[in-house]
């Protein structure tokens, strides 16, 4: 018979030493007393359970592979105990931490909830582990397990067929499956909600890892001004807490929450002693009718955990952390080209496309990158186009740069006094111009090249595809066009660089009901990636109709196994994430 945890001789006592020194090293002597209290709670709970020697069995893994809790995320809500901070599970201290967090979510009321652990690593790191139990040094029985189509779970302790997550289990996943970074920083929720502090982060990412929480829901109580944000179902603990609040009894605040938690309300199927509950608390109608609308709800251990470790200063970052003088937040424009990055398109050696209808704003999405290279973050960026285009672009690049750098001003002198300052940036930046291309892409690369030879490049920009050719726009063949990417992405291995090309799109897109792009609308291509390593493709509705905000847009991006949409903002000058 397998049993539900591995037997460790004197496995509570050492599991208690192991926390007193925890608590002696990470917290102060004026809050340890509260830190000792939670403990001796959790420690009852876990003895309870016979669960010590999973606690144990961790920490040794992670001891003997010399990680530390900022190299990895681990899954869940065990994030909200004393017990995983002080024996260095999580960053997260659940005493102090803001928003709050419980316990009870973990164990469970009853305190007969199962403990495994699950967390999310670098490949270095999930090596190390993986490498850690192949050759496990305890003498507990080990077998690694595919589920869910993720390889590696190890069970340890023993393997039941017909019940496995019945036993206990460390499931590592690679950090490389999760993509964190884009969903923290795009979408409607953030356009609308506009985050600043690390709470509102974390509701923020409860709305977008819930089921029917935002949509039709939190959006609208928020939009029409209906419910403030603080009060906005956006995770599990935010019904929990509202319940409380009006008065509602530990044991039932927990139940209803659950039971909202798990989709159980939607569609009003509630239980009768939690309607009256919150009838009798005089709860609101609006906020019943918001659970009635929840699939899912995420847990808020597991966002502050990804919310912290991914934007430990969110402020610094990404934001200035500013005002204006009119009073409005002034956003980093370093944020698009952060998170192009994080999901690895702006990568050395990365042939990147951009398309999109005449004016869609191709330029200024280049050039908002191009300064955000160059002159921001000091790179080295080469921007080759047409003489034809040489004032509007130089222009167009002064106008980028002084709104990028949070330096506009409604007083016009003070702009004027502003282009100086600029231009003395510019001096200073590894930024290479050139507008005198007269013989196409051969020229282009040749130039490239003599670059290369006095120092290394980031960034080769050309403006435009279509006009780096003898070929007129309808007689671009696909042969050709091919033959020319080819060299683009030759190019950009050979310098180690990423190299960035602007392009037109079909017309056949204005035929469509939908017009948002697609990958085969690319002129002269059917199927540029190919040889591309990403397609970045624009839409705005202004475009079409100039009844819309002439300020959204929507950028999609497409890799050979990634496709995200990015939302971002359009003044007439630059693309910039908020």
């Amino acid at each position: 018979m397998v049993t539900r945890y591995p037997y460790r001789e004197n496995a509570d006592e050492i599991l208690k030493e192991l926390c007193v020194k925890g608590i002696e090293s990470r917290y102060s002597k004026d809050i340890r007393k509260s830190a000792e209290e939670k403990i001796a709670k959790e420690l009852e709970i876990i003895k309870a359970q016979g669960s010590a020697s999973a606690y144990i069995i961790f920490k040794e893994m992670l001891d003997a592979i010399e990680v530390r809790p900022n190299d990895f995320v681990i899954r869940g809500t065990v994030a909200s105990t004393v017990v995983a901070y002080v024996l260095g599970f999580s960053d997260i201290d659940p005493i102090n931490s803001d928003p709050a967090l419980y316990d009870d979510f973990y164990y469970g009321l009853d305190g007969k909830r199962g403990v495994s652990f699950e967390l999310y690593a670098p490949e270095p790191v999930c090596k190390k582990i993986n490498r850690y139990f192949k050759n496990y040094p305890g003498d507990e029985k080990v077998k690694r397990k595919k589920c869910y189509d993720i390889p590696d779970w190890w069970f340890i302790g023993g393997y039941d067929e017909k019940d496995p997550f019945g036993t206990f289990y460390i499931n590592v996943i690679p950090e490389s499956e999760v993509k964190v970074i884009p969903a923290l920083i795009s979408g409607d929720v953030y356009n609308i909600c506009r985050p600043k502090t690390i709470a509102e982060y974390v509701k923020c990412y409860g709305f977008t890892h819930s089921t029917g929480a935002w949509e039709k829901n939190a959006e609208n109580l928020f939009v029409n001004g209906e419910v403030t944000f603080e009060d906005l179902i956006g995770n599990r603990e935010d019904v929990y807490e509202f319940l409380l609040r009006h008065g509602i009894n530990n044991e039932m605040a927990f139940e209803i929450t659950e039971y909202v938690r798990k989709g159980r309300a939607y569609g009003m199927k509630w239980k009768p002693d939690m309607k009256s509950a919150m009838t009798d608390a005089n709860v609101p109608e609006w906020f019943i009718g918001s659970c009635e609308k929840i699939r899912y709800l995420f847990p808020r251990a597991h966002a502050i955990l990804y919310v912290k470790k991914f934007m430990k200063d969110i402020e610094k970052w990404y934001l200035t952390g500013t005002l204006n003088d009119s009073s409005e937040i002034v956003y980093n424009a370093d944020y698009l080209t952060r998170v192009l990055s994080d999901i690895e398109v702006l990568k050395p050696g990365n042939l990147v496309m951009i398309g999109g209808r005449p004016s869609m704003g191709k330029t200024s999405l280049a050039l908002s990158i191009v300064d955000s290279f160059s002159i921001i973050n000091d790179k080295t960026c080469v921007y080759l186009s047409p003489s034809r285009y040489k004032e509007s672009l130089v222009r167009r690049l002064l106008d980028i740069h002084i709104f990028l750098s949070g330096n506009m001003s409604k007083d016009w002198k003070k702009y004027i006094g502003k282009l100086s300052d600029m231009c003395a940036d510019a001096q200073k930046a590894h930024l290479y111009i050139d507008f005198d291309i007269q013989n196409g892409i051969e020229e282009a690369i040749v130039k490239c090249r003599e670059i290369g030879k006095k120092e290394h490049i980031d960034l080769v920009v050309l403006d435009y595809l279509q006009l780096m050719t003898e070929y007129s726009l309808d007689g671009l063949s696909e042969e050709l066009t091919r033959d020319i990417l080819t060299r683009l992405k030759d190019l950009a291995v050979e310098l180690g660089c990423t190299v960035m090309v602007l392009s037109q799109l079909n017309r056949t897109v204005e035929n469509r009901k939908d017009k948002h792009p697609k990958v085969s609308d690319f002129v002269g291509i059917k199927k540029p990636l190919d040889i591309a390593d990403y397609a970045m493709m624009l839409y705005r509705d202004a475009y079409y109709d100039k009844e819309c905000d002439r300020s959204l847009a929507e950028i999609k991006v497409v890799g050979r196994k990634t496709e995200l949409d990015l939302f971002a903002q359009f003044d007439g000058y630059r693309f910039y994430m908020q």
